[in-house]
């Protein structure tokens, strides 16, 4: 995986490279072509179109600048919002339950108050121990929970798997057909699953409890363990099994109008803030997690190339006033034919939103392809990848760069009609 990774790597920054060299060639090119459609605007739209064509090294290497840094924020938030969706399509495969909370002292109270939660559709709560599986994943005993419930249409509201027609009785216990921390399936020699429940001081197994298996093909309902098992209540109460904690699992209803995933996982953690050992997992929480480490990872690398394109939009406002010094005579001319000062500053704002915009929306895709590319490089081996388009990020990349574009066009537009046709001729 490292060896395809820097293959990857290696070579998206050469095509980058080869993009940026080669934009003296192609980007003049891009650039007429837009300018050609947006001179059939107007008198302004048609002088800015003429003067880009002018300079085109000038022009390309402004625009490189433009484009080296919307690329790079485009790429970094394309391939964010691509780990998020598949990160979540992953965690979705891999939990049966949405949110798992353990604890010893959740109360009855804060259970009525997860279960109020807007977005909660249905809860189980029930008592729980950590106990042995022993050798039913090849040769090594295996962590597993074992939750008491009074049938399985408990387990069946909460669940999302079908569990076809499994059953749970004071003889049996509901076990998953894979161990949900290596993969392998779980085997129960005679069809009968042993726990150990309690051990001595050396370790040795002083309390057991064998139970008929019945397997349905549910996944991961906590990560600490390899199995989470049910069985019937009765087994708490008789003296087989002592309670050690509760767990509270919890089906959340994500489509429901009005209802997300942060606001499900925060009003949750405020039902059980009195709870002093109480733990949050399953899918919800694990994207929580991914989410902000993501968001917090790209508002810094976002922030630190936002600098970048503003130096590269500064690089604009110095072509446009070499274009201004350069043009005096021309200008003083469309003056003195009858263009208005207000025609002379539009021409040079279309000049610099050409600009910025052509390279931006280059930027823009190139980057998309980038994040889409390393999005699959990094997070294939998870699952299905999700090739999502940025339009918030991107947007809003434009969308500065267009007004930044416009701003840097007003002290050469300044320049270039406040001194009087004569004046400018004769000076030139």
């Amino acid at each position: 995986f490292t060896m395809i990774l820097l293959i990857a790597i290696a070579g998206a920054a050469l095509v980058f490279l080869g993009m940026v060299v080669t934009a003296v060639f192609w980007m003049p090119t891009l650039m007429k072509g837009v300018g050609a459609l947006a001179s059939l605007t107007g008198p302004s739209a048609t002088v800015a179109h003429a003067n880009i064509q002018k300079n085109p090294r000038r022009i390309a290497a402004t625009g490189a600048a433009l484009l080296i840094g919307v690329t790079l924020v485009s790429t970094i938030a394309t391939g964010a919002a691509s780990a998020k969706e598949t990160m979540n399509g992953a965690l979705a495969t891999r939990y049966s339950v949405d949110i798992v909370a353990m604890g010893d002292d959740i109360s009855q109270q804060m259970v009525k108050d997860v279960a109020d939660i807007n977005g909660v559709s249905d809860t189980l709560y029930a008592p729980a121990v950590s106990v042995t599986l022993e050798k039913a994943d090849g040769t090594q005993p295996t962590s597993a929970l074992l939750v008491g419930v009074k049938n399985i249409d408990q387990v069946k509201q909460v669940m999302r798997a079908n569990l076809g027609n499994a059953s749970i009785d004071s003889d049996s216990v509901l076990m998953p057909t894979y161990n949900a921390q290596t993969g392998k399936e779980l085997q129960f020699a005679n069809g009968t699953a042993d726990f150990s429940t309690e051990w001595n001081q050396d370790g040795v197994t002083t309390r057991s409890l064998t139970l008929q298996a019945n397997q349905a093909d549910y996944r991961r309902v906590s990560a600490q363990y390899g199995a989470v098992g049910f069985v019937d209540e009765s087994h708490f109460t008789n003296g087989d099994l002592d309670a050690a904690t509760h767990v509270l699992l919890v089906k959340a209803d994500t489509d429901k109008s009005g209802v997300s995933v942060d606001g499900i996982y925060n009003d949750m953690q405020a039902a059980l803030e009195k709870s002093a050992d109480a733990t949050v997992t399953g899918p919800i929480a694990e994207r929580i997690v991914w989410a902000n480490m993501i968001d917090s990872m790209m508002m810094l690398l976002v922030g630190l190339i936002a600098v970048a394109v503003l130096i590269a939009l500064v690089g604009v406002a110095n072509t446009l006033s070499l274009s201004v010094i350069e043009r005096t005579r021309e200008s003083a001319t469309l003056r003195a034919i009858g263009m208005t000062r207000g025609q002379l500053r539009r021409s040079l704002a279309v000049e610099a939103l050409l600009i910025s915009l052509v390279s931006g929306i280059s930027g823009v895709l190139l980057g998309t392809l980038f994040g889409w590319l390393g999005a699959y490089v990094v997070f294939s081996m998870y699952g299905k990848v999700v090739f999502p388009f940025e339009w918030g990020i991107n947007g809003i990349v434009l969308a500065v760069a267009a007004v930044a574009a416009l701003l840097a066009s007003v002290f050469p537009a300044r320049r270039a009609v406040s001194t009087p046709p004569v004046e400018a001729l004769a000076e030139a």
